[in-house]
């Protein structure tokens, strides 16, 4: 496997943290995935590898407390890793990523044992929630228990148990600019993102709070007092005086 994050540092600082490697047989995606995980403090990255069997096999070695698995078409050898980590690891917390995810897509993985599952597009603090999700799955009631059992319930589409859906800090400052009236390419340039990110983020949003459209989503959050509506905007106050 690639490198472990944890060298150099003392056992006490890695005993502390939660162990991920990740296994994807395309590399672009090995890494993009390390570069969002390694910035947590909580997390260490103990390695990367492709899913051919004996990468697999130093995997479960590494004894793991999270597998990343990155399900790539036509899809199969994935499936595969997610059963040889499930049968050989019981506990590990195991995230499927997707480049296209659908539902027949979703439940194969989770039949494999996936626990949680997000696509491979999404930005880095998605894969953290999708990641505390799977680890709640197979560690319930410790840790953060709060934080994880809301993730779980965002995973299957719930809230967070006060009624509010779970959105990322990206979803959240997409939909106060929506909100605003800016579209998707003032959004990405306000953000310094790409458009295609701004859409991935809208399409996500949109699931979590079960509606079909931008303006149905902030109708929603206002009526909820999630987001409050945008100041009207003082010149036009005073193009409506007398």
């Amino acid at each position: 496997m690639g490198t472990s994050q944890g060298q150099g540092q003392n056992p006490s600082q890695i005993r502390n943290r939660t162990g991920v490697v990740i296994v994807d047989d395309q590399p672009i995606y090995r890494g993009g995935a390390r570069a969002a995980l390694e910035g947590d403090p909580a997390l260490l990255v103990l390695g990367e590898t492709a899913g051919d069997p004996s990468a697999l096999d130093r995997v479960v070695q590494a004894q793991p407390d999270a597998v990343v698995v990155g399900l790539n078409p036509p899809a199969l050898a994935g499936l595969d890793a997610l059963r040889h980590l499930r049968r050989r690891l019981p506990q590990v917390a195991l995230v499927a990523l997707a480049m296209h995810p659908d539902d027949g897509l979703r439940r194969e993985a989770e039949a494999a044992g996936a626990n949680a599952w997000a696509a491979k597009t999404v930005e880095g603090d998605e894969l953290h929630e999708a990641l505390r999700s799977a680890l709640a799955a197979v560690r319930p009631g410790k840790g953060n228990e709060g934080g994880v059992r809301a993730l779980a319930s965002a995973r299957n589409g719930r809230g967070t148990g006060t009624g509010r859906p779970l959105l990322s800090r990206r979803e959240t400052e997409i939909l106060h600019l929506v909100a605003e009236g800016q579209s998707n390419k003032e959004i990405a340039a306000v953000l310094g993102i790409s458009d295609q990110t701004v859409k991935n983020n809208i399409t996500s949003l949109l699931r979590k709070l079960g509606v079909h459209d931008r303006t149905q989503a902030v109708i929603h959050a206002l009526r909820h007092g999630w987001i409050e509506a945008a100041p009207a905007d003082p010149r036009a106050e005073r193009m409506g005086a007398d």
